[in-house]
């Protein structure tokens, strides 16, 4: 029966061999377009940073910027130059000249502006909407078509390879194919190295997207010019039109991390990589070595941008390869496949069991594995009980692995807990004028032994306690320097008949060195209920940080948030 099991994701890929077939350019827009995102604003220091990781993980083009719109991006460019970006492309990022320069474009100064930038490529845009030439442009189809022809001759004459964007080619072509071939037909006569087909306002579908694409590269077969796409999300469909496009004979994808951009964003230019990894194509060589890191690539980007990971992403998200029901954790204990299209791992990413009420024994034996200890322990009943019944009352373990372990490290009978509270005094105090004052006093024991009460200030309780606890820890496990808190969330939870009575559930994320991980507590108030995380965090921390003593990594992602 065993070797007749099915692996869901070679089925599902069929005679596709990754990574086997034609290649595809990458070009990150993420400092341009995605700075073009109300909720981002990247600093000079957070292009830079962001540029050299894309040049890390392999990308071929990283747009720098806007030339000439804004200091920032001036100084981006200039700061670049001095930059080793291995085999990446910098690009500086324009449009066509204007009417007036159509003739001669290096009087416009917005072509001067790109070759200041000093990048070796440039990407400028133009018209391919007779709609826009006139009421955009506010002029008329032949000095449009010369503005491109003229742009892309000057600027290759300066010796910069040039990408030209066809500004809302689709839209363009089905309000007038014959013009909008006419503007491709400009740029290419003016010697683009690339020329991109832009779904400016996200509303073409992968069916008109395919046909316009595969209509076009027919048209300008011989040429040697490849095409390239470039997609917005306004329809939710900018990933499978970016998959129609290169199906039908692009070459080159752009995108931005995450999908960062204007109105709803771009095409997610990571998850375009693994996708077409999966569909057969493959990248240059830095880039298909470094596929692992996408996931990696994913967060920090939503952190250099002061945003929340999207858990349930694609490949990336802590939610993508979960799996919380006890059917689907017995399957995937017998076969990963049979839940997963491909191995987490590909992309960097794990596979998490998620306990819940609607777990069971199979879940319990799928992390007893990853603790490093027996899938038949005698007290599997006892934990799958236990669970239940803490969650009947709050708890919520989803986002809280290291609770979770230590848990279950309890009801073994494992010294997992090196202090105990004998009594906590959190008291917090507020003036006539709004100013807060919190104070926390903790009685603990300690390897067996009471020590004096420890003491403190914070901005809040849980602060309060943070503070003292580590005040009181810190002599006799001087590595929990390493231990930062990184988040706090609490929440009021109710069974509907409590009313202000209600119980407080309380989420901590915390990081010890390369290792992330959350824990919950829950009480009738923020104090009991922050207690009990707070003191989970620190427990763990304390495990971890023994060298000597075996201590399962219970599948080490970046926590799933609650």
């Amino acid at each position: 029966m065993e070797s007749k099991q099915l692996k869901l994701h070679e089925q599902y890929l069929g005679n596709v061999v990754l990574g086997s077939g034609p290649a595809v350019l990458i070009y990150d827009t993420t400092l341009r377009d995605g700075n073009q995102s109300k909720l981002i604003s990247w600093s000079v220091e957070d292009k830079l940073y962001i540029a050299r990781r894309l040049a890390e993980l392999g990308v071929d083009y990283i747009e720098g910027g806007y030339a000439g719109a804004n200091p920032k991006d001036d100084d981006f460019f200039k700061q670049a130059r001095n930059n080793n970006y291995r085999n990446a492309r910098i690009a500086a990022f324009g449009s066509t000249c204007r009417p007036q320069h159509s003739k001669d474009p290096s009087g416009d100064g917005l072509i001067r502006k790109l070759l200041e930038a000093e990048t070796p490529t440039v990407t400028i845009f133009g018209k391919s909407s007779v709609s826009h030439v006139k009421y955009a442009l506010r002029t008329d189809r032949r000095t449009n078509l010369r503005m491109i022809k003229k742009s892309v001759a000057y600027l290759a004459k300066e010796g910069k390879e040039v990408i030209y964007d066809a500004e809302h080619f689709f839209r363009g072509f089905k309000e007038n194919s014959h013009y909008a071939l006419k503007t491709l037909e400009a740029a290419l006569d003016g010697g683009a190295d690339f020329i991109v087909l832009c779904d400016t306002n996200g509303w073409s579908t992968p069916f008109e997207v395919y046909k316009i694409v595969h209509h076009v590269k027919h048209e300008l077969k011989g040429t040697g010019v490849e095409l390239g796409i470039h997609t917005h999300n306004d329809r939710g469909l900018a990933q499978a039109n970016t998959l129609a496009a290169v199906k039908a004979g692009a070459r080159m994808v752009q995108g931005t991390m995450n999908g960062f951009g204007e109105r709803v964003g771009n095409d997610d230019v990571l998850m375009a990589i693994a996708n077409l990894y999966l569909q057969g194509y493959t990248f240059n060589e830095n880039l298909n070595s470094r596929l692992q890191d996408l996931t990696s690539t994913s967060i920090e980007a939503y952190d250099r941008a002061n945003l929340e990971p999207v858990t349930t992403k694609p490949f990336f998200g802590g939610t993508a390869f979960s799996h919380k029901g006890g059917g689907h954790v017995s399957a995937v204990n017998r076969n990963a496949g049979l839940y997963e299209g491909i191995e987490p791992e590909t992309f960097g990413n794990e596979r998490r069991i998620v306990m819940s009420d609607y777990g069971g024994r199979a879940n319990i034996i799928y992390l007893l594995r990853h603790y490093g200890m027996p899938d038949d322990h005698p007290k599997i009943n006892e934990m799958i009980s236990t669970i239940k019944s803490r969650e009947s009352v709050g708890y919520v373990y989803e986002g809280a692995d290291a609770s979770l372990e230590l848990l279950i490290r309890r009801i073994m009978g494992e010294p997992v807990d090196v202090f105990t509270l004998n009594g906590l005094n959190v008291v917090t105090k507020r003036d006539s004028g709004g100013r807060e004052e919190n104070y926390a006093v903790l009685h603990l024991t300690v390897n067996d032994s009471r020590i004096r009460p420890s003491k403190a200030y914070g901005d809040g309780p849980v602060n309060a306690m943070d503070i003292a606890l580590r005040k009181a820890l810190r002599g006799r496990f001087p590595e929990l320097d390493e231990l930062v808190l990184d988040d706090y969330k609490v929440r009021a939870i109710s069974n509907g008949t409590q009313g202000t009575a209600s119980s407080v559930r309380v989420f901590i994320e915390s990081q010890f060195r390369d290792r992330r991980f959350g824990t919950v507590g829950v009480g009738p108030n923020q104090n009991v209920a922050g207690w009990e995380a707070l003191a989970d965090s620190y427990t763990y921390g304390i495990l971890l940080a023994r060298k000597n003593k075996e201590v399962a990594i219970s599948i080490p992602l970046p926590v799933m948030r609650p």
